[in-house]
C-alpha cells in the first residue's frame, strides 16, 4: 500500500503591514543610536554662544569712560649760574641764624633754606666758586660735589650781647642732602657777624635766590 502524503503548504508571505512596521522600528532605532553617539562625542564642553554686540550700549559706555590723564608739564626753571647779591650795605642788616633746611621739591629743583630769628632779613651774597676750602684757622674743609655755591650771610649762629653766650643755631655744621642736585651743605666760617656756607652741587646748575618773612628766610633754589 502506497503511502501518499499530502505535501505541506508553502510558507505564507508576511503581511505588508508587518514589513512596514519593521522598517519603521529599525529606522527609529538607528536614529536613537546616532543621537546617543552625537551626545557622547560632545562631552561636557558646551558649544560656544555668540552674542552680537549692541552698538548703542557700546557707544553709551564709551561716552562715560574718563579720558586718559596727561601729566602736567613742570614749569620751566628760571635761573642761571651768575652771582646773586642782595641790595644795600653788607653791614646794614643783621640777624641770628636759627635753622638750615634742605628740601627736594617736586617742581624739579632743590631748595636750601636759611631761617633766622624775628627781625631783619640779613644781607647775602651767593655764587659759584672753586675749592678747596679752609676755615678761619686755615684748616682744610673737604666738601663733596662737582661744583660749589658759596653762601655769605651777615648772620651768625650765636649771640654775644649778653652776659652768657646764647646759641641760636645748634644744628649740624655738615648736612648730608642727597637730593637730585645737592650733595651736602657745609658751614665753612662763622666769625665777626658773617657766616659762610658752601653748597656742594653735582654740577654747575642754574639757581635763583629769594627771601621770605615771618620768620625771615633766605632760600636758594637749585635746578635738578
Amino acid at each position: 500500500m502506497t503511502d501518499i502524503r499530502t505535501p505541506p503548504p508553502p510558507p505564507s508571505r508576511p503581511s505588508p503591514n508587518y514589513l512596514l512596521f519593521g522598517l519603521i522600528g529599525v529606522t527609529v532605532g538607528l536614529v536613537v543610536v546616532v543621537v546617543v553617539l552625537l551626545v557622547t562625542a560632545g562631552g561636557d564642553e558646551a558649544a560656544p554662544t555668540t552674542v552680537a554686540a549692541n552698538p548703542t550700549i557700546a557707544a553709551t559706555s564709551a561716552a562715560f569712560d574718563p579720558p586718559p590723564t596727561i601729566p602736567a608739564a613742570l614749569p620751566q626753571f628760571r635761573g642761571d649760574t651768575a652771582d646773586e647779591v642782595a641790595a644795600g650795605d653788607p653791614f646794614g642788616s643783621f640777624n641770628f641764624l636759627h635753622d638750615v633746611r634742605v628740601q627736594q621739591r617736586e617742581e624739579g629743583f632743590t631748595r636750601v633754606v636759611f631761617d633766622f630769628e624775628d627781625g631783619d632779613i640779613p644781607w647775602w651774597s651767593i655764587g659759584y666758586t672753586a675749592g678747596p676750602f679752609t676755615s678761619t684757622s686755615d684748616e682744610p674743609i673737604p666738601i663733596d660735589g662737582a661744583a660749589f655755591l658759596r653762601v655769605v650771610l651777615s648772620s651768625v649762629g650765636y649771640d654775644l650781647s649778653g652776659a652768657e653766650v646764647r646759641i641760636t643755631y645748634d644744628g649740624p655744621e655738615r648736612i648730608a642732602a642727597g637730593t637730585n642736585s645737592v650733595v651736602e651743605v657745609v658751614l665753612v666760617d662763622d666769625f665777626e657777624g658773617v657766616s659762610t656756607w658752601v653748597i656742594g652741587v653735582d654740577d654747575m646748575k642754574p639757581f635763583t635766590v629769594g627771601t621770605l618773612t615771618d620768620p625771615p628766610r633766605v632760600y636758594i633754589d637749585i635746578e635738578d
